[in-house]
């Protein structure tokens, strides 16, 4: 595949690079009011050690039935919860994919894990994924996340 962008990818990044800095201001605001509004004790804490409120959200979220109106607005809130737990458990980073070849290009990612370089998740499709299948715990859902990004075996 060619590495040279067409001018509606070269549009789509600058526009994401642009946006960068807005959606990493805008998560962590997001975030906390959601903890909040849910009533859990801390909620300020989701932006230091957000896998300790998977627990809590896992049993609320069972419990919901996700209206299709909803479901924009959750996946977004659960995308960003999602990369949190894994960009503060694993040293990681949100970034903008600008890699034409990828099937994640112009998605802004969580990535550049410590010991797990070359490990990206697309938080924000995992969440989409987890409201669409309403099968399992959220808990569940994420650990299986986890074991597959960083724990599948080499066979």
């Amino acid at each position: 595949m060619s590495n040279k962008l067409n001018e509606e990818e070269i549009n789509l990044i600058q526009k994401r690079r642009e946006g960068l800095d807005d959606f990493l201001k805008e998560r962590m605001p997001i975030l906390k009011e959601f903890i909040e509004d849910l009533g859990y004790d801390e909620p300020h804490l989701v932006l230091l050690e957000a896998q300790r409120f998977i627990p809590s959200l896992s049993d609320y979220l069972k419990n919901q039935k996700i209206e299709d109106e909803d479901k924009n607005w959750i996946t977004s809130i659960l995308g960003y919860f999602i990369g949190e737990v894994f960009v503060q458990k694993y040293n990681g980073s949100w970034f903008l994919n600008e890699d034409a070849n990828s099937h994640t290009f112009g998605k802004y990612l969580v990535g550049g894990f410590l010991g797990f370089d070359n490990a990206s998740i697309d938080s924000f499709k995992v969440a989409i994924d987890y409201v669409n299948q309403n099968s399992i715990s959220l808990e569940t859902f994420i650990l299986n996340i986890e074991n597959d990004v960083f724990y599948k075996k080499i066979k």
